[in-house]
């Protein structure tokens, strides 16, 4: 099943019109700088800002970017024998559909953005089109993916020269919801302030460690809200005096943070899960099993890009309860894929493959 092509030319009057309402509501809330904002592949959120004084010519054309941002690693250094050096830019082209205005800077507001050649073709190395691609491949086959991811970060504070966990109250306990509550109270106001809705929160098993699971969304939009939660708790706790720290292993020796995620497949026309078969075993159909059997084939290549830092192999141990294993399995949180059990009164919507990348996973239980 195909879909339709797109026409360019609707397709450039509902950007016009969206550029045109990210102009105004820039007005009305009084927005000095709009942030630009992307994602490297070293996984580092990045950006640049412009004044809205200047801001309708580079809605159009975007803010220049030298082409070697792409040779920077995690830890901010320039790789050598890049592939990417001094020479080359691209542009940053805002996606207006994201335009939000931040409710923890203030006179600020940003938008998710696309890396564009110089003549307005999307740059191979840019991740953001790269998923684009993906969704288009899966489009020309029918079918969509939904997303959701469950966030853990820790919030700490730097005292004598050392980070200090914000508590260390028991698993699942009120009393470390009651420790964290002004600062999680604010995240959660500024992500809904967003548009980004966290369904559940939980004060999990790491000392200072939190959850914060995000409602499904289409898959481009699930990794936008995915850059949306982690500036927002970076910059909140930062107001509260601490750090939130996404690190896989922030403290060596105690339970490490995951970002789960959550895949679903789904033929739009008829807004019906593929992977949901209640008469099989399961409830999973054979689409939804080929599925996890693609994931756990390619598992060695995902993982040297998804475990891309020693901290984060510091993580896969067995009996730390982050897929340490090459297997899937219903409700296995030792396995690199696990099966939740749905939801009784929403069954199809809730059923969904879950795969922890060693950027993070469900949960640690404890050592070893």
């Amino acid at each position: 099943m195909s879909t339709p092509p797109i026409d360019p030319t609707a397709a450039e009057r509902v950007r016009s019109r969206e550029l045109r309402r990210v102009i105004r509501e820039c007005r009305t809330a009084k927005v000095q700088l709009v942030r630009f904002l992307y994602c490297g592949n070293d996984g580092v959120i990045r950006g640049k800002a412009a004044h809205t004084r200047f801001l309708p010519a580079f809605l159009s054309s975007g803010l220049g970017l030298t082409v070697a941002m792409q040779s920077f690693n995690m830890l901010d250094h320039l790789v050598a024998e890049g592939s990417f050096g001094p020479v080359g830019e691209v542009r940053l082209v805002p996606d207006p559909t994201s335009f939000a205005v931040l409710p923890y800077a203030a006179g600020t507001a940003r938008m998710l953005c696309d890396m564009m050649t110089l003549d307005g073709q999307p740059w191979d190395a840019c991740p953001r089109s790269f998923l684009r691609r993906m969704i288009e491949r899966a489009a020309a086959q029918g079918f969509t993916f939904k997303t959701a991811i469950e966030n853990e970060f820790t919030l700490a504070r730097r005292e004598n020269g050392q980070y200090v966990p914000l508590d260390r109250s028991p698993c699942f306990s009120t009393i470390g919801m009651d420790a964290a509550a002004p600062v999680m109270t604010e995240i959660i106001e500024a992500l809904s302030a967003q548009g980004v809705f966290p369904e559940q929160y939980y004060a999990e098993l790491g000392p200072g460690q939190q959850e914060l699971p995000v409602r499904y969304a289409d898959v481009l939009r699930a990794a936008d809200n995915q850059i949306t939660l982690r500036e927002t708790a970076r910059a909140v706790a930062w107001k509260h005096g601490l750090y939130a720290s996404f690190a896989p292993k922030p403290f060596a020796d105690e339970a490490g943070n995951g970002a789960h995620i959550h895949f679903s497949l789904w033929r739009p026309d008829t807004n019906t899960n593929v992977f949901h078969d209640a008469r099989a075993a399961h409830g999973i159909s054979d689409t939804a099993r080929a599925f996890i059997g693609g994931v756990l084939t390619h598992l060695p290549a995902l993982v040297a890009l998804t475990a891309a830092t020693v901290n984060s192999y510091r993580r896969l141990q067995p009996r730390f309860w982050c897929s340490a294993y090459t297997a899937w399995g219903p409700d296995n949180k030792e396995a690199a894929i696990r099966l939740p059990t749905p939801y009784r009164s929403v069954q199809m919507e809730s059923t969904n493959s879950s795969w922890p990348p060693s950027l993070g996973s469900r949960r640690d239980r404890g050592r070893a």
